[in-house]
């Protein structure tokens, strides 16, 4: 996570000058080309300077005010304190109050640290120094931008407000408002905050950073797009502890994987990027960096994908590996195009981005409905313990049971229905052509019987193995995995 800071302000605006130096001349050197005034108006004409112990200043002119306690410096006005300097077009002084304001264009400076604005006022009572419209602070590579800036120099707590944006090595921060106590090293920002590095972008509306603590949270509709990974975290509050490599997504997390690849137009010729989105929706998710980086999301576990979906108790997504296990429900479901499996975990492993196959263990079952609209009720069905569906560019291939294998598989001769096979085994094949079954092959342990078409007819529903489960009221939607929200759009 970038380390969001801003510029520590060593801004004394002339305390020492403007608490008595001018109203107390016997102590302090004060010149000009001509002097001229009375009691309440002193008018300092040409070359104004004057000096008290390191502190100097100078001006084109100077008005003096002793009866109402007010000071007037006009023109190249500059106040200087060792490495600390103020230059402004006109200053003004209140004794009274013991503000000073600054105008028509002000800078301030100290060592490496400057600030620029139209404007700006100081509070000696307070040590509050403000500045307004078109504010503009540097530090090293550090710059930040603002509507307004206040710094409270007993605390070296600085607050910008409107249209912040900071930028530095790490990288930059936007938001309506910033607090930054340097003291403690934290920083605040509220509203449509956006903070970016080169790895990560974070867009939510309240952000805490703590250095010391290595801690940042953001809540408020959270948006968290990984560069690297190209995904994209969303929930109502996000936690980040840096020292320990983990985040979390304690409340309404949904993910997004992105997977995109070209496609060339087949009219045109010009290759088009099309985006294919994994979404993940759970109770609470979490992320653990480092070598063995992995993803989980707990509780409720919902998958979407065009042609893929699956439900289960908890997941586990290795993106190094490209592996993902469902499990911790009773039993884990998992749907491919038309065809469903259940088992008590379900592997996926992935290939060039694409899904490549999926292995379901312990009380595995798979069923395909019989694709023929002459009939109803017919489900290609396959049980074992353990089962592995192997897809070739986005088109199931192969199915391979193992272990106590079973299944009852609808025919079609001359394309219309034809009865069906029964098969047990220690290990079934079925090969698939145009996602569906197409040949059932027992590779070991055969056992089959064959019915004919008149014992089936319109009694299809009534042949299941004795576990049979179909659960397509379970499969998510698209609408099951959206936001209450409307996300923000960004630049990546």
């Amino acid at each position: 996570m970038p380390r969001f800071f801003y510029i520590q302000i060593l801004f004394f605006f002339c305390t020492f000058f403007f608490s008595g130096v001018i109203f107390a001349q016997n102590q302090v050197e004060i010149t000009a080309d001509q002097q001229i005034g009375s009691s309440d108006k002193v008018r300092f004409v040409g070359h104004f300077r004057f000096h008290d112990g390191s502190i100097f200043g100078k001006a084109d002119s100077a008005i003096q005010y002793p009866l109402q306690h007010l000071i007037d410096l006009y023109g190249n006005v500059l106040i200087r304190q060792d490495t600390l300097s103020v230059e402004a077009p006109f200053i003004h002084y209140d004794m009274n109050t013991r503000i000073a304001r600054a105008d028509k264009g002000v800078k301030f400076s100290d060592r490496d640290a400057n600030i620029t604005s139209r404007w700006a006022t100081y509070d000696l009572n307070f040590q509050r120094a403000d500045f307004h419209e078109f504010v503009r602070a540097t530090q090293e590579k550090t710059v930040l931008t603002s509507n307004d800036l206040s710094y409270f120099r007993s605390t070296q707590t600085s607050i910008a407000k409107g249209n912040v944006f900071v930028k530095s090595d790490s990288g930059t921060l936007k938001a309506d408002e910033v607090t930054n106590a340097k003291t403690v090293g934290e920083t605040i920002a509220r509203g449509n905050v956006e903070a970016r590095n080169d790895s990560l972008i974070i867009i939510s509306q309240y952000l805490f950073d703590s250095k010391p603590l290595g801690l940042l949270t953001a809540s408020g509709n959270v948006q968290a797009y990984s560069i690297q990974n190209n995904t994209i975290q969303f929930g109502d509050t996000l936690a980040r502890f840096s020292k320990l490599g983990y985040s979390i997504v304690p409340k309404n997390p949904l993910l997004f994987i992105i997977d995109s690849s070209l496609k060339r137009d087949t009219a045109t010729g010009i290759a088009i990027a099309v985006y294919d989105t994994l979404r993940i929706k759970s109770l609470v998710m979490e992320v653990f960096q480092g070598d063995s980086a992995h993803f989980i999301a707990t509780d409720s576990v919902k998958l979407f994908r065009a042609n893929f979906s699956a439900i289960g108790g908890k997941l586990y997504y290795s993106q190094r590996d490209s592996m993902m296990r469902i499990y911790g429900n009773n039993k884990q479901n998992m749907w491919y195009d038309s065809t469903e499996i259940d088992g008590d975990s379900i592997v996926t492993y992935q290939k060039g981005k694409k899904l490549d196959h999926v292995i379901a263990f312990g009380h595995a079952f798979a069923t395909d409905p019989y694709k023929d609209s002459t009939v109803k009720g017919r489900v290609n069905q396959l049980s074992s313990q353990k089962m592995t569906l192997f897809i070739v560019k986005d088109t199931v291939r192969t199915l391979i049971a193992v272990d106590n294998a079973l299944s009852i598989y609808f025919i079609t001769s001359d394309d219309k229905p034809s009865g069906f096979n029964r098969s047990s085994g220690d290990s079934l094949r079925i090969d698939f052509e145009n996602n569906s079954p197409k040949r059932v092959a027992v590779l070991s342990g055969t056992e089959g019987e064959f019915w004919p078409e008149r014992y089936v007819k319109d009694r299809g529903a009534a042949f299941r193995l004795g576990n049979y489960e179909r659960h397509i009221e379970l499969r998510p939607k698209k609408e099951d995995l959206i936001l209450s929200w409307t996300p923000k759009e960004f630049v990546k």
